[in-house]
């Protein structure tokens, strides 16, 4: 690897497993250390065993601002610093006809891919505004910008990472939007869905 992330450290949500894994363990190749932030307990432990001392797990129930800001110092305790702040976390969440959803299914939804992705946004943005710089980045869903199952919480998302993107853009971060899914380029057209072009 090229080490271009040496000497940076990463909060990554939804590590133990699929992306936020995968995301990881690229990091650790390329220098990073990196917070594994997950609830999945066992996987996130094993990873981070597999990763050695650039990592460390932190159970952390994203819709939580105690688990999420403790995780967040957790890397600024350990490393000093934190560069990346990574919204990984996420959820199949409520699915179907808006008329026939339930308030339970789309409550935890927003919780977990809205409520999570800010909670994550702000405590890295307490740490990284007065360092002066920073990356937040932010998974969302191809499904909130075609038509689908789950239309209606990734729009949402969609729309809360675009109000985010705004904010911290004024303080010189780099807010970033990845999506995950689909044939095209979905970090171009979450953009441009989002800002309404």
């Amino acid at each position: 690897m090229s080490g271009r992330l040496d000497g940076m450290v990463a909060v990554i949500t939804g590590a133990a497993s699929g992306i936020g894994a995968g995301t990881a363990r690229r990091f650790v190749a390329e220098g990073a250390s990196v917070v594994l932030a997950d609830i999945q307990q066992e996987l996130g432990e094993s990873l981070a065993a597999e990763l050695g001392d650039s990592a460390l797990f932190a159970l952390t129930n994203v819709t939580s601002e105690d688990d999420v800001a403790a995780t967040v110092d957790m890397a600024v305790d350990q490393w000093g610093r934190l560069d990346v702040m990574f919204n990984n976390a996420g959820i199949l969440g409520a699915v179907g006809s808006i008329a026939h959803t339930p308030l339970g299914d789309w409550e935890r939804t927003i919780s977990v891919l809205l409520t999570g992705a800010f909670l994550g946004s702000k405590h890295a943005a307490r740490v990284m505004v007065p360092r002066g710089s920073g990356s937040i980045i932010n998974t969302s869903s191809i499904a909130g910008v075609t038509d689908g199952r789950s239309r209606s919480s990734s729009q949402c998302r969609c729309s809360g990472e675009h109000d985010q993107r705004h904010d911290r853009g004024r303080h010189d971060r780099r807010p970033q939007q990845s999506g995950s899914g689909g044939d095209s380029n979905p970090v171009e057209v979450a953009a441009r869905d989002c800002r309404g072009a």
